[in-house]
């Protein structure tokens, strides 16, 4: 198994390859964006393990490169940002997303499973649009279509991909560290943060309607817990009714 290590502290990549070549890991390391990309021009990994906060490209503009130039690396992100909303990083590839300092004996863990469980799936050559294969991003795009719907949750989400719960729940849990709720949860925060940027809303309720919450207090509720900031620092002159 393959893993790319890319971060620009060097104690923490010196860290975690040695760890992982330890491991039988075989392991390459780049110190910001640009080198990952040069690397991944000439040989292709299971796995990148990728930093957010480097000089030059950043994480999230290396992500984009990766994807726009359709390599079939999965990446995992490991940053010491703060504030790092993690579902845009889920909403733009990545596969994984902790913050650190991470245990990395549980993150080996973690990469093990995931790498053993797409092998086994590659073995059983299953199609890619059989119903246990299907990709995480289609559940995004699903949510997104339907972030109005206040109806809309797991069982919405099954019946549309003709699926149970379980396999739901299984496919969630290889890939992600969150439940189907908080995807959907998070999904409407960030949603809503890019409805305000439209500055077309007149009231909170309309908004919060918008993105699925008939309680509006529920919504401002949760709208804090997100951004950790008040709604009304971002909607100035709205009312609430």
């Amino acid at each position: 198994m393959k893993l790319l290590i890319v971060d620009n502290d060097n104690d923490h990549t010196m860290t975690f390859q040695e760890f992982f070549i330890e491991k039988g890991y075989k392991c390459q390391v780049a110190f910001n964006g640009k080198e990952a990309l040069e690397i991944l021009r000439k040989e292709s990994f299971d796995l990148i393990l990728l930093d957010l906060d480097m000089p030059g490209l950043s994480g999230l503009e290396t992500m984009e490169i990766i994807k726009e130039r359709n390599y079939n690396e999965h990446i995992y992100i490991i940053t010491g940002l703060e504030n790092a909303p993690k579902f845009l990083y889920y909403k733009n590839g990545c596969i994984l997303f902790e913050r650190k300092p991470v245990d990395i004996i549980e993150l080996e863990y973690k990469i093990r499973n995931f790498l053993r469980s797409i092998q086994e799936k590659k073995g059983l050559r299953l199609q890619e649009n059989s119903h246990i294969e299907m990709d995480i991003h289609r559940i995004y795009e699903f949510i997104l279509e339907n972030i109005s719907n206040p109806q809309l949750n797991a069982s919405l989400i099954c019946e549309h991909f003709k699926i149970n719960k379980n396999q739901l729940y299984n496919r969630i849990n290889e890939i992600l560290t969150v439940s189907v709720h908080d995807i959907i949860k998070n999904l409407r925060m960030l949603k809503a943060k890019e409805l305000i940027s439209n500055k077309k809303y007149k009231t909170i309720r309309a908004l919060s309607e918008d993105v699925g919450y008939q309680d509006s207090g529920y919504f401002t509720k949760l709208y804090k817990q997100a951004f950790e900031r008040d709604i009304k620092q971002d909607l100035r002159g709205f009312s609430h009714l």
